[in-house]
């Protein structure tokens, strides 16, 4: 692991990305998306990001959602995974040899 070759390295990846970014810096970086023609859907938190990426997936659907600590706090992967409601590949990459 990483984090055992440098143990500063988990301190500076927390200082890095375990803090919230500024409304204004999500502003500017969601105007800068769409302008490039990337659609921006921003939540106000957790729960609703939650709501927004379910409803973009149709009941049924195969979903193959890559490793995200993002995912998992927010329970997407759980749902994709674990409802029932998609065919969720990473279950079946995982069973393979």
């Amino acid at each position: 692991m990483v984090t055992q070759l440098r143990p500063d390295l988990a301190e500076a990846l927390s200082r890095q990305f375990g803090t919230t970014a500024e409304d204004a810096r999500v502003k500017r970086t969601a105007k800068a998306l769409a302008a490039n023609g990337i659609s921006v859907l921003l939540a106000s938190d957790a729960a609703e990001a939650k709501r927004i990426v379910i409803d973009l997936i149709p009941e049924g659907s195969e979903v193959h959602e890559g490793t995200s600590e993002t995912l998992a706090a927010t329970g997407i992967t759980d749902e994709i995974e674990e409802s029932g409601r998609y065919r969720p590949v990473r279950p079946r990459i995982r069973s393979m040899d």
